[in-house]
């Protein structure tokens, strides 16, 4: 199994580099702040009930580093990227009835196309894409398995602050929606997600 994840990690972050090589790269460092739930069906379900009354929303983290390249010419600039790279991720939700925080911790791996719009210092993109998200440790795994993969979906828009043709600082709000079940053999479903601001750095080689 192991073999099989740090495989697929290779894959993502290498797959870009065989397919754009000729293409400028950037790396990134970022941070973000989560504002972190989820939903669960189905609602006529006692416990989904129960749950949507007491829990609440949790603030998260998200901090890590991403690789990306452009291609596309657009003035002095790209026209768009593809993104991937490897973040650590702490989300979930919290209990009103009990002192209890729902912690999920995954190793994120995200594939996204960024698309810029203008050739400006400030530069406005949009982003789209996919995230594989593996389970690293639970607070409860003793009491509740969770799924080991979990598969989320993303949009973005952000701005890019060109310091200078090498580094820029970029903001971005940012949608998350786990596809998959947190939780195996449930008889309920629950998908999290997540609103979030990231930050950071960017470089390019």
């Amino acid at each position: 199994m192991k073999k099989n994840i740090i495989v697929l990690t290779l894959s993502l972050l290498l797959f870009p580099i065989f397919l754009f090589g000729q293409n400028r790269i950037s790396i990134d460092l970022i941070g973000s702040i989560d504002n972190s739930f989820r939903s669960l069906s189905p609602e006529d379900n006692l416990i989904v009930g129960l749950r949507n009354e007491y829990e609440v929303k949790k603030i998260g983290f998200r901090y890590g580093a991403n690789f990306n390249i452009y291609f596309g010419d657009l003035g002095e600039s790209y026209k768009a990227a593809l993104k991937t790279g490897v973040r650590y991720i702490n989300i979930g939700y919290e209990s009103t009835l009990a002192d209890v925080d729902w912690s999920f911790r995954y190793i994120e791996i995200p594939l996204a196309l960024r698309y810029y719009y203008g050739d400006r210092k400030i530069q406005l993109y949009t982003e789209l894409g996919l995230s594989a998200n593996i389970h690293t440790k639970g607070v409860y795994d003793d009491l509740v398995q969770q799924r080991k993969w979990n598969y989320a979906a993303m949009v973005s828009f952000g701005l890019d602050f060109n310091l200078s043709s090498e580094i820029a600082f970029f903001l971005q709000p940012i949608f998350r929606y786990h596809l998959s079940d947190s939780y195996v053999d449930h008889d309920y479903k629950e998908n999290l997600y997540n609103t979030g601001l990231e930050v950071g750095l960017r470089v390019k080689l």
